[in-house]
């Protein structure tokens, strides 16, 4: 199943016929007030009209949808200019809620969710927030009265961390999600774009060939393992090798430092064209 904005969805379903495509979209009923401020872009922002709008949340939060947030708006005291920013930080959030869709019902045991956040009009802050908001509900999604497992992949990870807020934000919710069954890989291609806080809570890492001495030293600063590591050993890396490192292995060497390995051989091409394993096109 693959998830993208509501008005990228026909063009999703043009390229992957195969896959069943459905709108990114939440229930108003299954969002905490936390999300409904990643979905504004309200993080870290303190104003009174987004206090009031945490208010009008807060006492309907058993009937909340959007028109009784509207309402809750306009029977409030707030001036109208007021009122009208307030509008505005919920228009941001409308066009990832609907109230007859229910994301957590599509997440169950064995099934795999593509959420594709490949669109020009989406900012690094909104897609961010998304990936925080989406991770603090798969966590809690339920098979029956069980959880059950879950791997939750952030890929391109340097394209959308930018925020020092919503960053915050990220850290705290991985922070959280290793107390929920919930396992999470963030992948990415400039290492210093990852916060250095957000390194420190990992228990696996493996690094790919790269050249840049900056790059290392900012990853030595998160992980004491990696302090032997020189940046020639880095750039001598083969295509399919790799430095890792795992805090939980049954060999003490993974553990005690990184250990060169080699994972596979090269399966991709550039211009994303794919081989497989074999040679096979």
């Amino acid at each position: 199943m693959l998830l993208a904005p509501a008005d990228q969805v026909a063009d999703r379903q043009r390229e992957f016929p195969g896959i069943d495509v459905r709108p990114l979209a939440f229930s108003s009923g299954e969002l905490q007030a936390s999300h409904w401020r990643f979905l504004m872009g309200a993080v870290g922002n303190q104003s009174t009209y987004i206090r009031q709008l945490t208010r009008i949340m807060r006492s309907n939060r058993n009937n909340l949808s959007l028109g009784v947030i509207r309402q809750g708006v306009a029977d409030s005291g707030m001036p109208d200019h007021v009122k009208q920013l307030a509008l505005e930080r919920l228009k941001l959030a409308e066009d990832y809620i609907d109230d007859s869709a229910q994301l957590t019902s599509l997440i169950r045991p064995g099934r795999l969710i593509i959420v594709d956040l490949r669109d020009e009009y989406i900012e690094k802050d909104e897609a961010l927030g998304l990936f925080v908001v989406l991770m603090q509900l798969f966590a809690e999604a339920r098979s029956g009265d069980e959880h059950f497992n879950k791997l939750v992949v952030f890929d391109e990870a340097h394209k959308y961390i930018d925020s020092p807020d919503l960053v915050a934000g990220l850290v705290e919710t991985v922070r959280e999600m290793r107390h929920k069954g919930m396992s999470i890989l963030v992948a990415s291609q400039d290492p210093l774009s990852v916060p250095i806080s957000l390194i420190e809570l990992s228990d696996h890492v493996i690094l790919h060939k790269f050249t840049s001495p900056a790059w290392l030293k900012h990853l030595q600063k998160a992980n004491t393992a990696f302090a032997g590591l020189r940046s020639e050993q880095m750039a001598q890396l083969q295509p399919g090798e790799a430095y890792v490192w795992a805090s939980k292995s049954t060999d003490p060497a993974f553990t005690h430092g990184a250990v060169r390995v080699r994972c596979r051989p090269r399966v991709t091409r550039h211009g994303g064209g794919t081989k497989t394993a074999s040679g096979g096109q």
